[in-house]
């Protein structure tokens, strides 16, 4: 604030996946925030992150944020649940003049402050081998179980959402660990899983589903106000989109999510910046 009156900044907003995934918070992001810019970069020629090693995780998260600050983000949203569980602290020591906003911590501080029971976690390998839910939510006095379910990434990103393989494939990782941990709140701990949720909800009626894709969103919009960060309110946000690797599903999915059917993604080769 300067002299009593708040500033704008119409500087876009950076958010990165290992793929497609991301797209499930740039939907939330139009819908909430349709006045901000928006860079979005998805590492398509990469995916999954998931069963990668901790160190090419942490590289390609670096060469992609650096590639976001040549775009002149104003902040950066890790649209990544596994990049998040391994290099939000090494990012935010790297490019300490840039607010960067982990999936995970604003998801934590949800189910605390909702008193939620009985929490399942799943997500890829290395999301639940590296402990962080389990552990942000041990400190705050809260029980979960985990389960890494590799296969619904690849099968996301080649369009199986829906029907009989996606069914098959939730049946065999998540009956026997719902029924045994009684699991009543699943956190969807990748950002790809919300487009399967509708599919795997009506396996499990009675579980409730948390979607860190929306709950980021509303922690994205609370640190832009509070560091006076937002665009104007009567601004019409453009969206720009990225990707190592330009498939039709990619951009099919770009203009879902925006409901432009002119919406289109330019290459980008991150690894040379």
């Amino acid at each position: 604030m300067e002299g009593g009156i708040a500033m704008s900044d119409t500087r876009p907003i950076g958010v990165f996946d290992s793929g497609l995934g991301g797209l499930s918070c740039i939907k939330t992001i139009c819908k909430r925030m349709p006045n901000e810019n928006v860079v979005y970069f998805g590492d398509t020629a990469r995916t999954p992150y998931g069963d990668k090693a901790r160190d090419t995780i942490i590289r390609f998260a670096i060469q992609i944020v650096e590639f976001l600050a040549h775009q002149d983000v104003k902040m950066i949203l890790i649209a990544c649940n596994t990049v998040s569980a391994l290099c939000t602290d090494i990012l935010r020591e790297k490019f300490p003049s840039i607010p960067i906003i982990s999936i995970i911590e604003p998801t934590v501080q949800h189910i605390a402050e909702n008193r939620l029971k009985n929490v399942g976690i799943i997500a890829t390998h290395a999301t639940i081998k590296s402990g962080v839910y389990k552990r942000q939510l041990q400190a705050r006095g809260i029980d979960s179980c985990s389960k890494a379910c590799p296969v619904f990434v690849p099968l996301i990103e080649n369009g199986f959402w829906e029907g009989k393989v996606i069914e098959t494939v939730a049946h065999y990782y998540l009956d026997s660990f719902i029924e045994t941990n009684s699991v009543e709140n699943l956190v969807l701990g990748c950002t790809h899983y919300p487009f399967i949720q509708e599919t795997i909800g009506e396996l499990y009626p009675t579980v409730n589903f948390v979607n860190p894709s929306r709950i980021v969103v509303e922690e994205v919009i609370r640190v832009l106000k509070e560091n006076d960060l937002c665009a104007p309110q009567d601004a019409a946000g453009v969206r720009k989109f990225f990707a190592s690797d330009l498939s039709d599903g990619f951009l099919n999915m770009i203009r879902k999510v925006t409901h432009d059917d002119a919406a289109d993604a330019e290459f980008a080769q991150v690894s040379d910046i």
